[in-house]
């Protein structure tokens, strides 16, 4: 249980969103009904008391202006004077939009004045309260002191300027244990109702609405009115446990009923009372499938129908190789993997397939109690690929993702070839590789040309027009096309470095012949000169070995396309 102030706290934050709050209530005080007194003079004395009553209100209330409700209820076709009854007041209340309303009555027999005043609920139709104030004297007396008394009456205070009381206090109790509080407008729980009396203090008034629940319980809706000024209880007692009972019917003859796993007969079969709750209801019977379902209790009398279902005969279904496609009762299995199925009776018929295998179907006959093996073993689809290769000495090769397979060919045959798509690659001397794509998809030994193609000089020509070397590669001269593809990058590279020193030599003599024309020291200019003279002499040098390089390169290159073309044995 929580401590009294958590719950104090809980209790009144939570109610706060329930309950109608004592805020600035709207109230209008209808002309009393004069009795002994002109109508004039019960009209004076009813706009006194609604002055006094809004004064010792302090503020917590707003009074209806005496000309607004006139206008309103001559606009509605209502009047005020003569409504004196709770169903008039209730009427006119709703029409000027007030959540109270006054009315009451002003009678004066011989000397005395005596004023009868009721507060009510406009959306409730509740008397809140009724007041009677009895006074001696003139009616000037109770116009001065008497409508103020009468007014602080029905507030619940003296007509002093004592401030007016503006919350309660509720006391809540609960005799029954194990009983918890709800929201009843969102169910949303609130606090463990309390065993020991706890006091909530501060409240505003109002009507405040409790939803107490407790497992095996019926729900109960309790309300209490909050009074500013006084103390309220709530006592929590008297919850009425509900019972109902199961009538449970089974589709077969003395089917085991069982209760929370507890036997109770055979069906059909009515249980003992039982608290509202949730229960497991168990139905067994022999060659049939054990039916569970959890019901709740929530009627004197539930009645439930079950249908059992006959236990189906199984077959354990095996297929070799592993991971074939299965298709049965409709359905496919691709892969399928070894299980168990429950059948209806009669003939099922399944067929099984995997690529480079040969697919089988198969019919069997099953009936109630049977447990049946079935095993289908598919046969590997194999076939044999003769292959016509126009050219003599070749060399084949089964492309199998990156790698290069050689083929082991008897008689240019290859045996044993499973079903699916093949790539193989045919070399031979002097000739163009070939690419042949064979799919293999039937039993039948499958006959292949492979049209090799001659290299040509031509092309050979052109791809030493390209680099020296490539046509004599091409044409499998191999050593003749690194001799002569390494004499070209050789030439190239003397061609790079002797233009290098060439640039470099001929800007270093530049420099210092001009040094030489311009120097007036004769030590300087003859050292300008030495220098001068030396890059000269490198200058020329590397223009001849640039100029003998090029035509190296130049030579070489015509001597590759001239030899790919007229020599190549092609």
């Amino acid at each position: 249980m929580l401590h009294k102030k958590h719950i104090s706290i809980f209790l009144f934050y939570s109610l706060l969103t329930v309950s109608n709050l004592y805020a600035q209530n709207t109230v209008a005080v209808l002309d009393f009904e004069g009795i002994g007194v002109s109508e004039d003079e019960a009209r004076a004395l009813s706009n006194r008391f609604g002055t006094e009553f809004l004064e010792l209100s302090g503020g917590i209330y707003v009074l209806v202006e005496r000309q607004q409700m006139g206008e309103i209820l001559e606009e509605q076709g209502l009047q005020q004077s003569g409504c004196v009854s709770s169903e008039c007041a209730v009427e006119v209340g709703a029409a000027l939009g007030a959540k109270f309303i006054i009315v009451g009555s002003i009678s004066k027999v011989g000397n005395i004045y005596s004023v009868n005043v009721k507060l009510l609920d406009v959306e409730t139709t509740e008397v809140l309260k009724s007041i009677s104030h009895d006074q001696m004297g003139n009616i000037g007396v109770l116009l001065t002191s008497g409508m103020r008394e009468a007014a602080a009456k029905l507030l619940g205070m003296s007509s002093s300027s004592e401030p007016l009381a503006t919350t309660g206090t509720l006391k809540i109790v609960s005799l029954v244990s194990g009983v918890k509080l709800y929201n009843p407008n969102t169910d949303e729980f609130m606090a463990d109702a309390p065993m020991t009396a706890e006091v909530i203090k501060d409240m505003k008034p109002g009507m405040y609405s409790f939803l107490a629940r407790k497992t095996g319980y019926a729900d109960k809706l309790y309300e209490v009115r909050v009074i500013a000024g006084q103390e309220s209880s709530l006592v929590i007692s008297d919850l009425d446990q509900e019972t109902g009972t199961f009538t449970i019917n089974v589709d077969v003859d003395s089917a085991s009923v069982f209760i929370n796993d507890e036997f109770i007969g055979f069906a059909p079969v009515t249980t003992v009372q039982l608290p509202y709750n949730t229960y497991t209801i168990k139905v067994k019977k022999e060659g049939f499938e054990d039916f569970s379902r959890y019901q709740r209790i929530e009627s004197p009398n539930e009645e439930l129908d079950f249908n059992l279902k006959r236990i189906l005969p199984t077959v354990l279904l095996s297929i070799s190789p592993n991971n074939s496609r299965l298709s049965f009762n409709h359905k496919i299995y691709d892969p399928y993997q070894t299980q168990s199925f429950k059948l209806d009776p009669g003939t099922h018929q399944l067929t099984a397939s995997k690529n480079g295998y040969i697919s089988k179907t198969e019919s069997f006959q099953i009936n109630y109690g049977d447990d049946l093996n079935v095993s289908l073993t598919l046969d590997k689809a194999i076939a044999s690929i003769t292959f016509n290769v126009n050219a003599p000495n070749y060399t084949g090769f089964e492309i199998m993702g990156k790698k290069k397979v050689p083929l082991s060919l008897l008689r240019h045959t290859q045996s044993g070839v499973p079903f699916g798509g093949h790539k193989y690659q045919f070399n031979a001397s002097k000739y163009e590789p070939a690419f042949i794509d064979v799919n293999i998809n039937s039993l039948m030994a499958q006959n292949v040309k492979v049209n090799l193609i001659r290299k040509s000089r031509s092309k050979a020509f052109k791809k030493s027009l390209i680099l020296p070397g490539l046509g004599q590669s091409y044409a499998e001269n191999n050593l003749k096309g690194i001799v002569m593809l390494g004499l070209h990058v050789g030439a190239g590279y003397l061609i790079y470095d002797n233009y290098t020193k060439y640039n470099d030599s001929k800007v270093l003599m530049n420099d210092y012949y001009l040094n030489y024309k311009t120097d007036t020291d004769i030590g300087q200019m003859a050292i300008n000169h030495r220098l001068y003279r030396n890059h000269q002499i490198d200058t020329n040098n590397a223009a001849d070995l640039l100029m003998a390089a090029s035509a190296t390169f130049a030579v070489n290159w015509v001597l590759s396309a001239v030899d790919a073309l007229l020599w190549s044995g092609l």
